[in-house]
């Protein structure tokens, strides 16, 4: 993750904006580089809760302990709701998860991660031959944080309805994550040569960037079950239950990309982008120095999903078995508002 990091601030800067900007004009020799640069400064938040093996350590909770001789817990309300038969008293709960991140009591920090922006961009600048005695201004990050997001993991009520059959509903948030970052301050000269027959043609780009992206994961399930004493055979006794679940997921994504740059070509003309008062364009033939990427979306989907159990035990409950089929749904996500806009850069044609 800390690599990651990095690499939003380096490569993804550098080898996106910087290069590809010059070289859509022309090609250009193999001198062209860096002459400085400074990383600016990096935001960047990554959360992660995941429940997806269920809730609950009970008979039947599909988690760490799935077996019909356990004692019968919450969890059942959301793995076999045969179990659901054997809970002989009313329950409620709720299962919540704390916010924690690298440097909180004593779980990590990232203190080696200045050391990983310095030694992924020295790596970088060799490649785009950053003069000797040039020092980089290296990226500083003001808050990097990977961790655990405060969590509402589940929630459920189960009670008895007669002596052998009980139901059960609850909630259950199998997985959270989210991503939230920011750069900005970077900045980086980059100069280079275009061959022109026997000549040769000096373009220098000052270029700046500013990035700000997001996402957010999150899948929610509720469930309602029933379970009940199917019949009492000479091998033990055998129990029924059935649940019908709503399965949730939304995926929403942002990414805002806005490069600013002057273009200078032997010294004396000067192209800017992202700058309408620019004389060099020519607006009637709609000609634009327009640079930028924004995406948007924020998809949604649910579906109905059927779980149908079957739980066995002998009498003295020396074995017993446990039985599951799983209709699991299927989710399509879609957004009629989602949306990619870039302009067609058509770059410099003098």
């Amino acid at each position: 993750m800390m690599r990651s990091a990095v690499y939003i601030s380096t490569l993804i800067s550098l080898l996106l904006v910087g290069p590809s900007m010059v070289q859509g004009q022309s090609s250009l020799s193999k001198d062209f580089g860096a002459l400085n640069y400074n990383g600016g400064t990096l935001f960047l938040d990554v959360r992660m809760g995941s429940n997806l093996f269920g809730s609950g350590t009970g008979g039947g909770a599909f988690s760490g302990i799935h077996s019909a001789l356990n004692r019968a817990g919450y969890g059942t309300t959301f793995g076999n709701p045969a179990m659901l038969s054997h809970v002989k008293n009313a329950q409620i709960g709720v299962e919540t998860r704390l916010s924690f991140r690298n440097g909180s009591a004593g779980l990590g920090s990232a203190q080696n991660l200045p050391a990983s922006f310095e030694r992924e961009t020295d790596q970088l600048l060799t490649n785009l031959s950053l003069p000797d005695g040039v020092e980089p201004t290296y990226t500083n990050a003001s808050f990097v944080a990977i961790g655990q997001p405060r969590q509402l993991s589940a929630f459920w009520m189960t009670w008895p309805v007669t002596d052998e059959v009980a139901v059960g509903f609850g909630y259950r948030q199998p997985l959270m994550f989210s991503v939230n970052g920011a750069l900005s301050g970077f900045q980086t000269l980059l100069s280079g040569n275009k061959a022109n027959n026997s000549s040769s043609i000096q373009v220098d780009l000052l270029a700046e960037l500013a990035v700000r992206a997001s996402t957010q994961i999150q899948v929610d399930e509720l469930s309602l079950g029933v379970g009940g004493l199917l019949q009492k055979y000479w091998f033990g006794s055998v129990w029924w239950g059935a649940s019908a679940y709503r399965f949730g997921a939304s995926a929403n994504i942002g990414l805002d990309v806005l490069p600013q740059g002057v273009l200078t070509i032997s010294g004396t003309n000067q192209f800017y982008f992202n700058d309408a008062g620019d004389p060099n364009l020519d607006l009637q033939s709609g000609e634009s120095n327009a640079f930028f990427w924004k995406i948007k979306g924020g998809y949604t989907g649910n579906a109905m999903g059927l779980r149908l159990g079957m739980s066995h035990q002998t009498f003295k409950k020396g074995f017993g078995t446990s039985l599951v089929l799983d209709l699991a749904p299927r989710i399509e996500m879609w957004d009629g508002n989602a949306s990619v806009s870039f302009p067609k850069f058509r770059g410099i044609q003098k």
